[in-house]
């Protein structure tokens, strides 16, 4: 059975892995550095790894030369999701889903439904701002002043050109692959003075806990997006045990 994954978070990596140990596998990711991250996962002969972000008809026709087809994108990634499953439903092809269980956000918790409302409260606010929600909306944060901000991104060309793009200099930039344990997250908190953490709800995976414990303990007020409805999905065992009853 060939089955195609469209990848790019660390779930997404492991269960591709996972399948590969059985069946033909490809993996598209949408960066060269998310196709490094996926190759350098695990070691087996059996999987294929593409990069590059592809339009809707271009998923469609590359769908039609496998039997099943898996969406494990990013909780957030809403547009990504939606092109797969269009395509998929014009090829024909069998899609699952790959979902992260949410977190519990903290009650203490600022919580907004996007990035721009987030920026616009942190405007009002005073104190050092770190942002890990990714590099693609980094230009909605400049209004909050650049001299406040410190982005946590990955050390990827297209993320580090998209915070220089933004505004930001090496100086508000820290690099890094998560998840990141919570010891990680509090010495970024402290070397930097930080009083607002932005992130998302990644789930488990994406160290959301450690994140939400680092703020607790340093006193600081975490500030999260809210997951997008309609991105709900099934684990990694559920998806083996699906894929198994294709064959």
């Amino acid at each position: 059975m060939r089955i195609l994954i469209f990848a790019g978070t660390s779930d997404g990596r492991e269960l591709s892995y996972r399948l590969a140990e059985k069946y033909d596998v490809t993996a598209s990711v949408a960066t060269e550095y998310g196709r490094i991250l996926e190759e350098s996962y695990g070691d087996s002969g059996h999987i294929k790894v593409l990069s590059g972000r592809m339009t809707e008809d271009e998923m469609e026709t590359l769908m039609k030369d496998y039997d099943a087809c898996i969406d494990a994108t990013h909780p957030y990634a809403v547009e990504a999701g939606e092109n797969i499953k269009k395509a998929a439903e014009c090829a024909g092809i069998r899609l699952l889903r790959l979902g992260r269980k949410a977190c519990k956000i903290p009650d203490d918790a600022a919580v907004f439904s996007t990035v721009a409302d987030a920026a616009e409260y942190l405007k009002e606010k005073k104190g050092n701002v770190l942002i890990a929600t990714g590099a693609k909306e980094l230009k909605k944060f400049i209004t909050v002043g650049k001299e406040r901000l410190t982005v946590r991104i990955l050390p990827a060309d297209e993320s580090l050109r998209s915070a220089k793009d933004s505004g930001l200099t090496e100086e508000n930039i820290l690099t890094g692959v998560g998840p990141f344990s919570k010891e990680d997250n509090i010495k970024a908190i402290r070397e930097r003075n930080i009083e607002y953490f932005v992130t998302k709800d990644g789930g488990t995976a994406g160290g959301f806990p450690e994140k939400a414990a680092a703020c607790r303990e340093c006193g600081i007020q975490m500030v999260v997006i809210k997951r997008p409805e309609g991105r709900e999905g099934i684990g990694i065992e559920e998806i083996i045990e699906e894929i198994a009853k294709f064959e």
